[in-house]
């Protein structure tokens, strides 16, 4: 039996075992919870964990809302998703992940090549004041997405 995306996102949050990762698990196995959104705020997934998701996410999915907001990710997290995230997504959460430059560059470049993007909510973050101007003018770029920096 082939385990869809959610069964097999299900298998990291189980083996990573805390509470909240196993609740958020047995809502992902459950069969009528398919949906085009992904959101595992707050489960303290580092990037170890966020990688194992990411190869997941590489499989051709339709997923339109994304959130990882408030684990800790970090840069390594932040570009491995970054990477894995479906052409198909429109808004993205990933707010205090403790992602620095590398991480928020690799955001920007998936930004930049999503067309559907219409919302990214990367706040409370490490940036650059450098990274946050590219932000910025990304966001004069396209008018019509909400970019919170």
């Amino acid at each position: 039996m082939t385990l869809n995306i959610f069964q097999q996102i299900a298998q990291v949050l189980l083996e990573k075992g805390n509470h909240k990762c196993l609740a958020k698990a047995a809502d992902l196995n459950n069969d009528s919870v398919q949906s085009k959104s992904l959101h595992l705020r707050e489960l303290d997934l580092n990037s170890k964990d966020v990688i194992s998701i990411a190869n997941v996410l590489q499989l051709d999915t339709n997923l339109t809302s994304i959130s990882f907001s408030h684990n800790p990710i970090g840069d390594l997290g932040a570009v491995a998703l970054a990477t894995s995230f479906p052409k198909s997504v429109r808004e993205i959460g990933m707010e205090g992940c403790r992602i620095g430059d590398k991480g928020g560059g690799a955001i920007l470049e998936l930004a930049k090549s999503t067309p559907s993007l219409q919302m990214i909510c990367i706040a409370q973050n490490n940036f650059s004041a450098t990274l946050k101007k590219e932000f910025h003018e990304f966001r004069k770029a396209r008018p019509n997405a909400m970019i919170v920096t």
